[in-house]
């Protein structure tokens, strides 16, 4: 039998900076971002720049993405991490919804991190929040139909 073993990625503060930093330089041009976090998948053991924005479905994410390349260029003269790290999708996607149930920061930019953890009754492993203003679905109970 042969096993394998994945490595896990550091999250280095050099990526939690130049993380806030693109962040914060995609709102200043004018992207609206709801949630951006960093979320470790345990599978890869990479770490992913996550950022949620419903300009996906106004402007598209290819437009997205070239707003960002040059944002992200512009971090230091070798980012701590590769575009292809970084994840502009719909806050719709089910890992919004996930971190949603861990908090909402409002619009600044906070910096809150979770380790083994749950949210919304899933597992989450590692997860550095910058900020998440995204609602958590209602319990499952509240779903429920009422008895007729």
């Amino acid at each position: 039998m042969v096993e394998t073993a994945v490595v896990m990625s550091t999250l280095t503060q050099e990526m939690i900076d130049q993380g806030a930093a693109l962040v914060r330089a995609l709102e200043q041009d004018g992207v609206t971002v709801l949630a951006a976090f960093w979320f470790l998948n345990i599978e890869t053991g990479r770490w992913r720049l996550f950022i949620g924005t419903p300009d996906v479905a106004t402007t598209g994410w290819l437009e997205l993405y070239q707003k960002a390349r040059p944002l992200w260029k512009n971090l230091a003269a070798c980012p701590g991490f590769d575009l292809g790290d970084v994840g502009i999708i719909a806050p719709r996607d089910p890992v919004f919804t996930l971190i949603s149930g861990l908090l909402v920061t409002g619009s600044d930019l906070v910096g809150r991190r979770f380790t083994n953890t749950a949210s919304n009754g899933y597992p989450v492993d590692d997860v550095y929040v910058y900020k998440q203003t995204i609602e958590p679905p209602p319990p499952h109970w509240r779903r429920r139909r009422a008895k007729a």
